[in-house]
C-alpha cells in the first residue's frame, strides 16, 4: 500500500511559518498572551456584553481560569479537539479563551445544528 493520504492538506508548513514569521506576517502572539494584557490593563473595564448583562476584564478572566481549569480536569490536552455547541453568548467567549489557554483547538458547532 503507498503513502498514508491525509484528509486534509495544508500548504502552511513549518518552513512557511518560520518565513512569514515575526516582522514579516504573523507575529508570535496568542490569543491568550493579548488577553492577558487587556486584563491586567483594564481589569474593570467592560469586556463582554450579551443579553444576560456586562463582564468586566477581571470577571473575564477569573472565567477562563476556571473554565481552563476544568477543561484539564475533563482531560483535555494541548492539540485535542474541543466541540463546542454555544450560543453567542459570553460563555462562548469565555470557553473559547480557555480551549486557547490550554492549547486545545475549538471546533464550534451552531446551536441550530442541535441533532
Amino acid at each position: 500500500m503507498g503513502a498514508t493520504r491525509r484528509f486534509f492538506e495544508t500548504n502552511l508548513t513549518s518552513e512557511r511559518i518560520t518565513a512569514l514569521g515575526g516582522d514579516k506576517g504573523w507575529p508570535y502572539r496568542r490569543l491568550d498572551d493579548a488577553l492577558e494584557r487587556w486584563i491586567a490593563a483594564q481589569p474593570d473595564a467592560p469586556a463582554v456584553t450579551d443579553r444576560h448583562g456586562t463582564m468586566t476584564w477581571g470577571e473575564f478572566g477569573e472565567q477562563v481560569d476556571a473554565a481552563a481549569k476544568g477543561l484539564l480536569e475533563l482531560g483535555a490536552r494541548p492539540g485535542v479537539v474541543i466541540q463546542l455547541q454555544l450560543p453567542n453568548w459570553s460563555q462562548f467567549v469565555v470557553t473559547v479563551a480557555a480551549v486557547e489557554r490550554i492549547g486545545a483547538v475549538v471546533n464550534p458547532v451552531a446551536p441550530i445544528f442541535r441533532s
